[in-house]
C-alpha cells in the first residue's frame, strides 16, 4: 500500500474512531474532516472506496443506509442498533451545533400531558424544509416553519404550535392553560415576544396568547399582594 493511501485509510479510521457511539456519520461529513485531516482534496470516488474497506473491515461500524454510518456496540439484548430519531435530529434539529429545528405535534403534547393520544408519526419543523411533506417509510412529516427557527425562537414556536393544535387533538387535561404557565416559565419565555411570534398563526391564537399573558400578569400580581398580609 502507498504512503498517500496509507494516510487516507489511518485518517478515516481515526475520525470513525472519535464519533459518538450509536450516532449518525454521515458520509459528506465524514469526506470533509478528512480533507481538512490531510489539508488536501480527495476524489469522492477514492474516498469512497477506502471507507468501504474500512466498513468491511472495522469491527463496530455499521451502514445505517447509504450515506449514513454508526458505531455499535454491545448490549445483553444483542448488537445496538442506530435510533431513527438520532439520524432525524442530526439532519433537521441541527446544523454544526446551532438549533434549526424542533419537534412538534402529537408527541410533544403527549410529553407535555395535554392528551393520551399515541403517535407514531415525528413531525418535525426544520430550516431545511421547503415543502411539507410526509415521508410515510420513515412515519416523519417534516413542516416548513413560518418563520427561520434559531436558538432564540424554537421555544416560543414549540409553546405557540402547542396552543394552536392544529392536528385537532382531544385534551385530555380539563386546564390547558396550566401547562402553557408551567412550559412559559419552564423555558424563561418573554410575554412580548410570545405576542409577537403569536401574529404568525392566526387572530384566534393571538387572542389566546394576549389572555395567556394577562391571566399570568393577574396571578402574578395577587401573589405579591397576598404576601404583604
Amino acid at each position: 500500500m502507498k504512503q498517500t493511501e496509507i494516510g487516507i485509510t489511518t485518517v478515516i479510521k481515526e475520525t470513525i474512531n472519535k464519533q459518538e457511539i450509536l450516532k449518525p456519520i454521515f458520509n459528506n461529513e465524514l469526506y470533509f474532516q478528512t480533507c481538512q485531516q490531510l489539508n488536501t482534496n480527495i476524489n469522492k470516488k477514492i474516498f469512497n472506496a477506502y471507507l468501504n474497506r474500512i466498513i468491511k473491515k472495522h469491527e463496530t461500524l455499521r451502514q445505517y443506509q447509504k450515506g449514513i454510518y454508526y458505531l455499535t456496540q454491545q448490549t445483553i439484548f444483542g448488537e445496538a442498533k442506530l435510533r431513527t430519531y438520532e439520524v432525524i435530529k442530526k439532519q433537521y434539529l441541527f446544523d454544526n451545533g446551532k438549533i434549526i429545528g424542533y419537534e412538534t405535534g402529537p408527541a410533544i403534547m403527549q410529553q407535555v400531558g395535554l392528551t393520551t393520544q399515541m403517535a407514531n408519526t415525528t413531525f418535525i419543523v426544520s430550516n431545511k424544509v421547503n415543502n411539507s411533506r410526509y415521508e410515510k417509510n420513515k412515519r416523519l412529516y417534516l413542516i416548513k416553519p413560518l418563520i427561520e427557527v434559531n436558538e432564540n425562537n424554537y421555544k416560543y414556536l414549540i409553546l405557540l404550535d402547542i396552543m394552536a393544535n392544529e392536528f385537532k387533538l382531544s385534551l385530555q387535561e380539563e386546564n390547558p392553560q396550566r401547562i402553557y404557565k408551567e412550559i412559559f416559565n419552564n423555558y424563561n419565555l418573554d410575554a412580548l415576544t410570545l405576542i409577537k411570534y403569536s401574529s404568525l398563526y392566526n387572530n384566534k391564537l393571538i387572542i389566546e396568547t394576549v389572555e395567556l399573558i394577562k391571566e399570568m400578569e393577574n396571578e402574578t400580581t395577587f401573589n405579591k399582594k397576598s404576601k404583604q398580609f
